[in-house]
């Protein structure tokens, strides 16, 4: 069984509802005609409600519709970006593999300094005997 509201809360209770119609009073009157909403009725047209309730609904859902479509622009341009930076990664690797490559190539290729001297002394000596430095 459901025990009974004690007194403190019984006219607790009385207060809290006394209130409430002191606020049902205010909006709606002694006879339930008056009041701030029969006051706001009266000051307000249904022509001017609409009129003003009718474009900010409508700038509301441009607003909506202008910020999802920014968000999808930005989730393309994040994947693009995405995979723009995968192409340039992938150029970069195939550029340091080339200049790898080539450096060691060069290593390989290199001549010894004694063998490039000899090449020089050769290439002068021929030079001599055909006549071209004198």
């Amino acid at each position: 069984m459901a025990e009974k509201c004690p007194k403190e809360c019984q006219n607790e209770l009385k207060h809290i509802d006394g209130d409430l119609k002191g606020y049902s009073k205010t909006l709606y009157g002694d006879d339930g005609t008056s009041g701030l909403v029969s006051c706001v009725k009266s000051k307000v047209s249904k022509k001017t409600l609409v009129g003003w309730v009718g474009p900010v609904v409508g700038i509301l859902a441009m607003c909506t519709v202008a910020g999802f479509t920014a968000w999808g622009n930005a989730k393309d341009e994040r994947k693009e970006n995405k995979s723009s930076i995968a192409v340039i990664q992938n150029d970069m690797q195939n550029k340091f593999n080339a200049l790898e490559k080539s450096m060691d190539e060069i290593k390989r290729k290199q001549i010894d300094p004694k063998e490039l001297l000899m090449e020089i002394r050769m290439i002068i000596n021929e030079k001599k005997e055909s006549g071209g430095y004198e």
